[in-house]
């Protein structure tokens, strides 16, 4: 993921991905168990950690309002 982020950073912004990164490994994380739902759980997973929640979410949690929710939170800037 820090690598995508660096190189997508580096090729639309020019330059160095600003800031400190910490990086840590969960033992466990949400898997999908479908093709469609990769960009739902990238959201679900930056949401929690970025909350400091347990990534205790699975497959049944990705709901219409799960999507909902992370558009309504893009379209606002609100989490």
């Amino acid at each position: 993921m820090k690598r995508y982020l660096v190189d997508e950073w580096k090729a639309k912004k020019g330059g160095d991905l600003p800031g400190e990164w910490e990086l840590f490994e969960e033992e466990k994380t949400p898997q999908q168990h479908n093709g469609c739902d990769c960009g739902v759980f990238s959201c679900m997973n930056a949401e929690a950690l970025s909350l400091g929640l347990k990534l205790d979410f699975n497959q049944k949690h990705v709901t219409e309002n799960a999507r909902r929710r992370i558009a309504l939170s893009v379209l606002t800037g609100e989490c």
